[in-house]
């Protein structure tokens, strides 16, 4: 799941790309609270506030958020040693169990991501391929709005990209919810869409509550395969 972003401060020229550390534990959680429920496409559809995000996430923040280099990566100033954008991964596929205990809001978005993942596995299935290969997800990404459209995400997609080939990851999958970062990973990277769910169609306790975003038209699931070391 990817926050949208809009482009206006020049980062530094000097960035670190490195893998997550306990000690910036702390500040991604500040930055993931405040700037994502305001960005991503599907949490504005769902008039998320921050404050609403900070209370979902706070609970299981230390047991979902990994460090070292199968967990996240995160782009540091080196200077103020800042995050100036993060990835923050998780299992491919996702574990959907006890979604009905969250609150209203994360269950349509798990719902949303739940069926996007099933439309590629259903897929997979009829072709008889299996999903065994060692697979990573970019659970969270983002880059806060003053530092974006400056390479930022890019970077922090090659470098994670780099991190799982090392320890034996075969393929990233990415849930991209907004334009700019389906073009990054479509687009610039090469990386190939496997299914989409398309906003309008979307129906949940028969409603359809992203019906309204328009640009992009829809969530697409796409995957990433990396060359053995």
């Amino acid at each position: 799941m990817t926050a949208n972003v809009s482009w206006t401060v020049k980062p530094p020229t000097i960035l670190h790309i490195e893998a997550l550390s306990a000690d910036q534990k702390s500040q991604l959680f500040g930055l993931v609270c405040e700037d994502f429920a305001t960005s991503s496409p599907i949490h504005v559809a769902l008039e998320i506030s921050p404050q609403e995000y900070s209370n979902y996430l706070h609970d299981d923040w230390e047991s979902y958020i990994h460090t070292g280099p199968l967990g996240s990566v995160v782009a540091i100033e080196p200077d103020s040693g800042e995050i100036l954008g993060c990835i923050i991964t998780s299992d491919f596929p996702s574990c959907f169990a006890d979604v009905d205990k969250k609150p209203k809001k994360q269950q349509i978005i798990s719902a949303l991501l739940q069926e996007l993942e099933q439309i590629y596995l259903d897929k997979l299935r009829l072709e008889n391929n299996g999903t065994t290969e060692k697979s990573l997800l970019v659970d969270i990404a983002l880059v806060p709005d003053r530092y974006a459209n400056q390479g930022i995400y890019q970077r922090l997609r090659l470098r994670l990209q780099e991190l799982a080939r090392e320890n034996g990851f075969e393929k990233i999958y990415g849930e991209l919810s907004s334009a700019p970062t389906q073009h990054v990973c479509i687009n610039k990277l090469h990386q190939q869409m496997v299914a989409e769910v398309f906003y309008k169609d979307f129906c949940f306790d028969g409603n359809r509550p992203f019906a309204n975003i328009l640009e992009p038209a829809s969530v697409k699931l796409v995957m990433a395969s990396l060359p053995a070391v």
